[in-house]
């Protein structure tokens, strides 16, 4: 069975129906958010946040993994796709992307680590930790952590109106350290 992240029916020059096409793309799509690290997995998170209506840039070789523009600020993306969970390494890396890039924007600059933690394991069977230390950092630094999985989730909510786009642009500038989108039911 595959599952429909978003599917919009598209008639091409021939008039064709590209509804199988749609439904393919959003199958790499689900694949690349669960299960990929590098850069299937950069591409499927900006993607994502595309489809919330959001601005996004791309990645800076070096830099950062991408770019969301807010009115009022710019999130630098940091994504990461290990067995693991959150490491230090990863936070340090995001911290090191906020403070040298942000001088580059005329915004306030912050920057959200995405995680495909423990991606070899079946989604309904991860659980995502993030430990007092690592917690700290994150909140010591205005930085803030979204697992794929949450993404995955937030394409769904979209899809099925349980949100909206201005929910998704709240989310990023609450001050929650850990974002979920617990109002969508989990489809794992």
């Amino acid at each position: 069975m595959v599952e429909r992240v978003r599917c919009t029916s598209r008639k091409g020059i021939t008039g064709e129906d590209s509804g199988a096409e749609d439904e393919l793309e959003e199958e790499r799509l689900r694949k690349d958010l669960l299960w990929e690290y590098d850069d299937e997995l950069e591409n499927a998170v900006r993607s994502a946040f595309k489809d919330a209506g959001l601005t996004v840039g791309g990645e800076v070789k070096n830099r950062r993994d991408g770019s969301i523009e807010l009115d009022d600020r710019v999130i630098l993306l940091e994504i990461k796709g290990q067995e693991g969970d959150v490491s230090e390494e990863n936070i340090s890396q995001l911290i090191k992307w906020v403070d040298r890039d942000g001088d580059e924007f005329e915004r306030d600059v912050t920057g959200l680590l995405v995680m495909n933690h423990r991606r070899l394991t079946e989604p309904n069977e991860r659980e995502f930790q993030l430990d007092q230390e690592r917690y700290g950092m994150l909140d010591r630094n205005g930085l803030q952590v979204v697992t794929s999985l949450e993404l995955f989730k937030m394409l769904r909510g979209l899809e099925a109106g349980d949100i909206s786009e201005a929910d998704v642009v709240e989310k990023l500038k609450s001050e929650e350290i850990v974002v979920q989108f617990d109002e969508v039911e989990s489809p794992f």
